[in-house]
Formats: C-alpha cells, sequence, structure tokens
C-alpha cells in the first residue's frame, strides 16, 4: 500500500491563521473544516473505499464515478484511479468563504487546489484543479 499522508508545510515564523486552521499531531484541524474534509478524502482513497471516496465528494463532483461503478472494468479502473493520487500530500493554506472553501495542496510532482462545498452539513470535495510542476529542465514531470 502506498503512503498518502496530508501534512502542514512547515512554518517560518509566526503561524497567521492560528491553532483552528493548521492540521498537525499537535493541532489536529476540527472535525468541521475543509482540511478535515481533505483528510477524509484521502484516506478513503488509501483505503480505496469507494463508499467513503463517494461520501467525500458532492453529489455533482462524484456523478461520474457512480455513473461508472456498475460497469465491468470499473474495479480496474478505480484502482489506477486511486492510484493517480497524491502519495504525499503537504497542505500549504486554506481559505474560507461561507459555505465554500479552497485547500491548495503539494503533491510532491504537482500543485492541487481542492475545491470544497458545505453539503449535506459537511465540507466535501466539489472539484479538484492539478497544476504539474516543472523539473529544472523546464519540462513538465510528466514529460520525464
Amino acid at each position: 500500500m502506498t503512503e498518502m499522508t496530508l501534512q502542514p508545510a512547515a512554518v517560518r515564523g509566526a503561524d497567521p491563521r492560528g491553532a483552528a486552521e493548521r492540521s498537525d499531531a499537535r493541532h489536529p484541524a476540527p472535525a468541521d473544516h475543509p482540511v478535515s474534509a481533505c483528510e477524509r478524502y484521502f484516506r478513503a482513497v488509501r483505503a480505496r473505499d469507494l463508499e467513503a471516496v463517494l461520501d467525500a465528494m458532492t453529489p455533482n463532483y462524484g456523478r461520474g464515478l457512480r455513473a461508472m461503478r456498475n460497469d465491468p472494468d470499473f474495479p480496474a479502473f478505480f484502482q489506477v484511479w486511486c492510484d493517480t493520487q497524491g502519495r504525499r500530500v503537504t497542505m500549504l493554506a486554506s481559505t474560507v468563504d461561507g459555505d465554500a472553501a479552497t485547500v491548495l495542496l503539494d503533491a510532491g510532482r504537482a500543485l492541487v487546489q481542492m475545491h470544497l462545498v458545505r453539503s449535506a452539513q459537511r465540507w466535501r470535495v466539489d472539484a479538484e484543479d492539478v497544476q504539474l510542476l516543472r523539473n529544472g529542465a523546464g519540462r513538465r514531470w510528466s514529460d520525464d
């Protein structure tokens, strides 16, 4: 099983977000916080728990997976999909604006913006924007 953890970014000086916004062993994010929702999402992906993954997504965002799950090739697809998620994920920042939030993650070779919304009294992943980073030669990592 690959390791996939959500870790806080290294703190340089004072952390302007305060303890409620940091997520680490000493200062876990509250259960009803977008960072906690991201942690639940990545735990579900790591466990390859389809129902937990779908529960962590908004109905709209999970629509494609729900529609495909009865396909005979879905188990193989879902394994590959889970494998493409970041193995080690570091939270860089989070913002909350009412019932919408964004969590910026460093997934090693990509920066990921997780967009979350409060849905059915919980924070759920509504979209992911992935930007591949470039290596020192100016090429995208995926070109190597």
